[in-house]
């Protein structure tokens, strides 16, 4: 349907504007070829009303003075008396021409018609000059007529993907974190120990808190993308799992609010990567910009994942950096840590 009307629209911008401008140079021309023809009647009137028998040889030496002064680009001119027949012909124009006429009238009478004949070839070129250029305006617009819903659709593809696999991560995380949680402290519960039941029963409930925010809806509600750093921050140094570092640039503008987005929720998996896997001991989160490229680091000392294979969340990270037309690279070193590095431009455009 998109590529119809995209195609359809390029056609009529292409062919209708040319249309219209190759009419009125031919509607121009033909009245540039009347008021030749015009001029010349009354110059062949005059001659019939000198001489009404002899006109017709006085007229064909006439215009054939006046025709080869070649006026306003006239090119051929012809002259047939009131019964149609030929008296006086130019020669043939060789390349296009556009003709008009007028009649030669005395004493109420038609005793004759004058035709004539203008170059139509600047008409031409001129045509065919205005017709490549809306053609490629018709290509152009019918093009992006084309891709802007294509990417639309796109955007919104990539985007309800996104959700299904944050869906079914955080889906597989309360299976494997919080169900066997629960599974331990029923365990427990049966058992008779009562303190290890609530500690099964606190990391349980944790892990449920944790997924609700993952849960919420995404954005930076009430704060820009610093404030929310700030939150994700304190956040996870309140759990006691790591030391968090951050740097924040001093005058960090208001960013547009895809990027603002984007790079919070890069963080925020990012982290919870650390707090899942990494068994880290420090954790920094670094903000700044470079060459109007917005610049986020999220490093940690724990144990890295070289020669594993990234998974759904690293994917994720990497597809919101792209619909930006930004980049997600990931760097690991063994027991040295890991590096993620998420680079999007201020203004974001497609990859």
């Amino acid at each position: 349907m998109m590529l119809a009307l995209a195609t359809l629209t390029g056609l009529l911008v292409a062919v209708v504007p040319s249309a219209v401008h190759h009419g009125l140079r031919q509607a121009e021309l033909r009245q540039r070829a009347r008021r030749q023809a015009e001029h010349l009647a009354r110059r062949v009137h005059d001659l019939y009303v000198q001489n009404p028998v002899l006109w017709r040889y006085d007229t064909a030496k006439h215009l054939e003075a006046a025709t080869a002064e070649r006026p306003e680009g006239l090119l051929a001119a012809r002259l047939f008396d009131g019964r149609g027949a030929l008296v006086y012909a130019d020669r043939t124009p060789a390349g296009p021409a556009v003709w008009g006429g007028a009649e030669v009238r005395a004493a109420g009478e038609v005793v004759g018609r004058v035709e004539v004949a203008v170059d139509g070839r600047p008409a031409r070129r001129a045509a065919l000059v205005f017709h490549l250029v809306f053609c490629v305006l018709g290509a152009s617009l019918g093009l992006v007529l084309y891709l802007v819903p294509l990417r639309a659709v796109q955007a919104s593809e990539a985007d309800v993907r996104s959700q299904a696999e944050d869906r079914a991560r955080i889906a597989r995380e309360l299976h494997d974190g919080a169900g066997q949680s629960l599974a331990a402290a029923r365990l427990h519960l049966m058992a008779g120990s009562n303190d290890a039941a609530i500690r099964a029963l606190d990391a349980a409930a944790d892990e449920l808190r944790r997924a609700v925010d993952e849960l919420r809806p995404p954005g930076l509600e009430g704060t820009d993308l610093a404030g929310g750093l700030r939150e994700l921050a304190d956040a996870v140094a309140a759990t006691g799992q790591v030391a968090v570092e951050l740097e924040l640039p001093g005058d960090l503008p208001r960013l547009p609010p895809a990027v603002e987005h984007a790079a919070y929720r890069i963080a925020q998996e990012a982290v919870a990567n650390v707090l899942r896997h990494a068994a880290a001991a420090r954790l920094r989160l670094a903000l700044q910009f470079e060459a109007e490229t917005l610049e986020l680091q999220v490093a940690d000392d724990g144990r890295g994942a070289c020669g594993a294979p990234e998974g759904r969340g690293i994917a994720g990270m990497r597809e919101r950096a792209r619909e930006l037309g930004g980049t997600l690279a990931v760097r690991s070193e063994g027991r040295r840590g890991t590096l993620v590095t998420a680079r999007i431009p201020l203004e974001p455009g497609v990859p």
